[in-house]
């Protein structure tokens, strides 16, 4: 019987209402020995209106699908996540926040200018008026404006000032030279120093691409400034780019510009499989305050790429840090106010929201709460590679800078607390370059980017990174070699 029941709904088809009429019109006087069929009149009228009340049916199979996360789809099951309080994800772009931009000082580099992909021809955008200037650099050129004998040269990084007075015979590689000994008398964690021989410039830039402010008193003048920026794709959706891959101002040709790191990738509106899986997995409206909770809500905050709540349930300290009954939200991207605006909203009562990153969050009713979240530490990895050519397959003439770049994008692109297992690096590898004789990858910890490797800490083994850091490496810090 058609119905709402303990099965579920069930509905009649066209053939089944079909008979049921008929078995009404036999329990109605006079109707007993009613003809219906097909070729005459009533028996055609009964079809029509059967066929009405099978549609009837039909929209009400729908509707009822509608609010089953298992069959409901598009905006149906928008509205069943919403009930739910599991939001689909939206599409996003593309991005990165460390865009490489060289010019000199001064350069205005306006929002909407457009960058390119040689290679692919996808395209990104700056989201901002970026301003080539001393005071917010990632590096800068210096050299000597005026060569003066006995004089006090100077430079200022991050307010801390470094000084060289010139001898009674000044020349302009006396002066960059001694300016580059008191810049790197000090152990830095910030900066790196370099001389170009060829042009007379003293080179300072940032390690991590945190930016510096950096500036002269006078007798030096600068050269071509590198500035960051954020870029992101033109269009929505998995945008790949690679290290070095954006590299062509489509707006000003007169603009330099890399990005040292590979892009955020964005992702395509969450189709309704992936969609059905979260909202059927997540909690209802009323299971709030657990670790999956928290993670959907975070996940959703703008900007984020990656959510995971780690929760110790225990009576003691666990062996990561984390305090008893406490809970650790490692996020990536989104900003810091956002972010906790979400843990707060989904966290339990009485429990610490732990984290290397602390935070005060303003709630509804107007009081400052304490929230900690942890931002995932860059582990710096420095890499050696030795490789033999294969004698009788084609080695590309690049074939060493495709090895450095494949293994640099397949270190940047791993996921948070991914381990580093040299291996698993070699069929990308040889993909790209075709057959090897001899593959051999050496990596190990280094505390910056630039800094020069310890012989004894080369490994092939794993390497682990924990939950709450990401493996990280640059072209400064790989070396190819050929054996």
């Amino acid at each position: 019987m058609a119905g709402l029941t303990s099965e579920g709904l069930v509905i009649d088809r066209q053939p089944d209402v079909v008979e049921n009429l008929i078995t009404s019109y036999k329990e109605v006087e006079g109707l007993e020995n009613i003809s219906v069929r097909d070729d005459e009149k009533f028996g055609q009228q009964t079809n029509i209106l059967a066929q009405k009340i099978a549609e009837l049916y039909e929209l009400l199979q729908a509707v009822n699908d509608s609010q089953n996360p298992n069959k409901a789809e598009g905006t149906n099951l928008d509205d069943v996540g919403a009930f739910n309080l599991v939001a689909r994800q939206g599409a996003t772009k593309s991005f990165t926040s460390t865009q490489h931009f060289t010019q000199k000082a001064g350069f205005n580099i306006p929002n909407g200018s457009i960058l390119e992909n040689p290679s692919t021809l996808d395209r990104f955008v700056t989201t901002a008026n970026i301003g080539v200037n001393s005071s917010s650099c990632v590096k800068i050129e210096y050299k000597v404006d005026q060569v003066l004998d006995t004089t006090l040269y100077r430079v200022d990084v991050n307010s801390v000032a470094y000084t060289y007075t010139s001898d009674a015979d000044a020349t302009s590689l006396e002066i960059i030279t001694g300016l580059k000994a008191s810049l790197d008398a000090v152990a830095s964690t910030e900066f790196i120093t370099s001389l170009d021989l060829v042009n007379n410039y003293l080179v300072i830039e940032a390690t991590n691409n945190k930016p510096l402010a950096i500036s002269t008193p006078a007798y030096l003048l600068s050269n071509d400034i590198t500035v960051i920026g954020y870029v992101e794709s033109q269009v929505v959706g998995s945008i790949n780019a690679p290290s070095n891959s954006v590299t062509r101002m489509v707006t000003s040709s007169s603009v330099v510009t890399t990005n040292p790191i590979a892009y955020t990738q964005g992702r395509s509106k969450e189709s309704d499989e992936d969609y059905r899986i979260r909202i059927i997995s997540s909690q209802s409206a009323s299971g709030k305050a657990t670790v999956e909770a928290i993670q959907d809500d975070t996940s959703l905050v703008d900007g984020v790429t990656t959510a995971k709540v780690v929760e110790n349930d225990t009576s003691v300290t666990d062996a990561a840090g984390r305090p008893e009954h406490s809970f650790e939200t490692i996020v990536q991207g989104g900003t810091d106010t956002d972010i906790g605006a979400a843990v707060l909203t989904a966290k339990p009562a009485g429990i610490q929201a732990f984290g290397n990153t602390p935070l005060v969050v303003t709630d509804k009713y107007g009081n400052d709460r304490d929230i900690s979240i942890t931002r995932p530490v860059s582990i710096n990895l420095a890499f050696e590679v030795d490789y033999t050519e294969h004698t009788e397959s084609t080695f590309p003439p690049e074939g060493a800078a495709l090895i450095e770049s494949t293994l640099i994008d397949k270190v940047n692109l791993s996921q948070l607390g991914q381990d580093v297992i040299p291996i698993t690096y070699f069929g990308d590898i040889i993909s790209a370059v075709g057959s090897l004789e001899l593959l051999e990858i050496r990596v190990q910890v280094i505390a910056n980017q630039g800094d020069a490797p310890n012989p004894a800490n080369w490994q092939t083994t794993k390497l682990s990174i924990s939950e709450t850091e990401f493996a990280s490496t640059t072209n400064a810090d790989v070396v190819v070699l050929q054996v």
